[in-house]
């Protein structure tokens, strides 16, 4: 299994939320994600290092 960040939307804001995903094959630059993600969710995907579980964040 791995772990991403999803973020959710609430009246505080957007938060980060550590998830667990199983991961399926890959192809070229990407990897599928067959169970722990929900379709239309939002996940991070920069300044990982600095995330953390209920870390406030900004959209861009």
């Amino acid at each position: 299994s791995s772990s991403i960040y999803v973020i959710e939307s609430g009246n505080n804001g957007d938060t980060a939320r550590l998830r667990v995903v199983q991961r399926g094959g890959e192809e070229d630059d990407r990897v599928r994600i067959i169970s722990g993600l929900n379709g239309g969710e939002t996940i991070a995907t920069s300044n990982l290092d600095q995330l953390y579980d209920g870390a406030k964040v900004v959209r861009r």
